[in-house]
Order: C-alpha cells, then structure tokens, then sequence
C-alpha cells in the first residue's frame, strides 16, 4: 500500500529522456521536475574530490590516514580503538577499511538524531558514534565512516569546506544544479525518502 516515487532521466546522442511514476510526498506526485535527495549518491562526487587532490599532489593512494589526518584539529578526539589510523586513502575509498559503520546496529539511537542536528555539528562528533572496534582492513563492508573521514581529508589538505569544493571543482564547470545539505536551504516541494519512521521516533511511511 506504501508506494514510493521514481524518477529517470538518459542522455545519449544528444537527446535527453525523462520519466517519473508515483509520489513525491502525501500531497505530491512525482515529476520530472521534481527536486530529489540523492542522498549517498553525492559519494561519488566526494570520491572525485579526492582523487583531485591527489592529481594535485597533496597526497597519494597508499597513504595512511594518520598521515593525511594528523594535522586536523579534530584527529586527537578520534577513538582509535574504532577508527584504525594505519589503513589507506584507498581502503578508505573502497570502503575495505575494517572501520564499522557509525550507524550499525542503532539507527533509532537518540544520540544520533541529537548530533546530526546540534548546530556545532562536526564529521567527529558522528565518528564518535561508532560502538563497534575496528576490524583487520581487506573485506568490503559498506560503512559511511570511511566517507566522514575522506570528507574530513578532503576539508584539511584544500583548506575550503567539502560544498565549496564539490561547486569549484564539479558543479560550476559541469553546470549541474545542485543544492548543498545543510548549508543550502531544501527547495520546496522536494521528494522526501521513502521508509518507516519508527526507525526515528515517528509512525507511518
């Protein structure tokens, strides 16, 4: 009964389709103008910036991360009893860094809906959720972690915030229109994520 909506666009040879089916919201259904999260999609635009530093010489694939992290202002509260220091950029990028997900196990954790929204908000304080230690690097598992971390690397070796990093090097040159969670408000009308808001204190879809 609980339907979500979808939206597709294809470019190819010069020619652009679209469609969409079902609802944006209670109220709204879904277009192709429809604004859309794209959620942990925009990963793809971080693992760009990162390989961009490296073209730039900042560092290199088989760094560690205490070596690309150390001089951050936050490296010292990080709990290296859950965030193993020795593991590279590129395990960190392929996500077989062995560090777990912040979010395993307690995504109704009222300590996670508090951080995420406390105005002084930073990388750290999500990393500081993680409950589980590190495992040994190699198997893939799938942890944001590992993608706080680079957002923190990135931040610290270009000097400029993870948004204006993603404008200057990806959105302005490409003319992608894009809004910046938080820092940019939510454009009316946008589609809400689709699931069961138990998981945050609430009921219903």
């Amino acid at each position: 009964a609980d339907k979500a909506g979808m939206t597709v666009a294809v470019f190819s040879d010069g020619s652009l389709w679209t469609y969409a089916l079902g609802i944006a919201s209670e109220s709204a259904p879904m277009t192709t103008s429809t604004p859309t999260l794209i959620r942990s999609t925009s990963k793809t635009f971080e693992s760009a910036v990162i390989l961009d530093l490296i073209e730039d010489g900042h560092f290199q694939l088989t760094d560690s991360l205490e070596s690309v992290l150390s001089d951050h202002p936050d490296y010292p509260s990080l709990d290296q009893t859950k965030i193993n220091v020795a593991v590279t950029v590129h395990e960190l990028l392929t996500m077989r860094s062995g560090i777990r997900p912040y979010q395993a196990g307690h995504s109704d954790n009222p300590d996670l809906i508090w951080v995420v929204n406390k105005p002084s908000w930073k990388p750290a304080d999500t990393l500081g959720l993680i409950q589980e230690p590190w495992v040994e690097p190699g198997e893939y598992e799938y942890s944001d972690s590992n993608n706080y971390l680079l957002g923190m690397v990135a931040e610290l070796h270009s000097g400029k915030d993870l948004h204006v990093l993603y404008r200057e090097r990806f959105f302005n040159p490409l003319d992608i229109a894009a809004v910046l969670l938080p820092d940019e408000p939510v454009p009316e009308g946008t589609a809400r994520p689709h699931g069961d808001l138990a998981d945050f204190g609430g009921t219903g879809f």
